[in-house]
Formats: C-alpha cells, structure tokens, sequence
C-alpha cells in the first residue's frame, strides 16, 4: 500500500497531466511523493492530537474528580461539627 496512491488523487492527477500541468514523468513524481508525505504527515498530527485530547480528558475528570472528593470532605466535617 505504500506504494499505490488513492482512486481521488489518481484521478485529480490525471486530469492535471491531460491539462499539460507536468511536462515530465519526474515532475509528477515529485509531486506524487509530496502528497503522500503530506498525507502521512497529516495523519500523524492527527493521531497526535486524539492523544492530546484523550489525556486532556483524563486530566480534567481527575481534576473534577479530586475538588468532588474535597466538597464532600468539607460537606461532611461541616456537618459533624
């Protein structure tokens, strides 16, 4: 899979080439490798900020958490006095 490009960039490519955009086989190549960096590119920051958020997340329930335990803590020594 590394290798093959997706039907959609295939087919944009195309038309570009019938349009006379890249004259030489390496132009499109160029162009071909630059747009697969960029996907993978796009893919890693995107995964990157799934973790990002996820531990965001984590951070903010334990947060919520702890001034939860600590209400009830002051709620209950309140009314035992």
């Amino acid at each position: 899979e590394q290798r093959k490009i997706d039907r959609s960039l295939y087919h944009e490519l195309y038309v570009q080439v019938k349009g006379a955009k890249y004259k030489t086989k390496r132009q499109l190549m160029e162009v071909i490798h630059h747009l697969k960096a960029e996907k993978t590119r796009a893919e890693a920051l995107r995964v990157q900020a799934e973790l990002a958020k996820a531990k965001a997340d984590a951070r903010r329930k334990k947060r919520a958490d702890r001034a939860e335990a600590t209400r009830i803590a002051a709620a209950g020594g309140a009314a035992a006095e």
